[in-house]
């Protein structure tokens, strides 16, 4: 399924991802440096498992098994 804003809805999208953008990089520069390092070092591992979801998910929505 495919949405599209409006443009009102795009800005509001901006702002809140805008938002929490500052809000997690707050977050994490209060952080140890070390406890900053390992969720870097996780990133990669992180986006392939979201990639995989996705995945999955596209797969059901066309009616076949992964």
């Amino acid at each position: 399924m495919n949405l599209n804003l409006t443009q009102n809805g795009t800005e509001i999208l901006a702002a809140w991802q805008a938002a929490n953008d500052r809000r997690l990089g707050q977050a994490l520069e209060r952080l140890p440096e070390a406890y900053r390092n390992v969720i870097e070092n996780a990133v990669p591992a992180l986006a392939a498992l979201a990639a995989l979801l996705e995945a999955e998910d596209q797969t059901r929505q066309n009616g076949t098994r992964p």
